[in-house]
């Protein structure tokens, strides 16, 4: 993503999360969690410093749940 591998990253993880979720399975953390995935990602676009890391690990452990639970 024009050379923002970690944003590219972030966005696809966000892209699958959000193919997961369901009427039953959206909660707070999942809102939270995009709220704060959206503000890193906008930073990223204008800091250097901005390390995605953290919120990708987030967003991978939400993934993972969701793919575990029966629907």
């Amino acid at each position: 993503m024009m050379g923002k591998d970690e944003l590219g990253a972030l966005s696809s993880m966000l892209d699958s999360l959000l193919k997961k979720i369901t009427d039953e399975t959206i909660t707070d953390e999942i809102f939270e969690s995009l709220i704060i995935s959206v503000d890193a990602m906008k930073k990223s676009m204008t800091q250097s410093d901005i390390n995605l890391n953290e919120i990708k690990q987030k967003i991978s452990q939400i993934s993972s749940t969701l793919s575990d639970q029966p629907f």
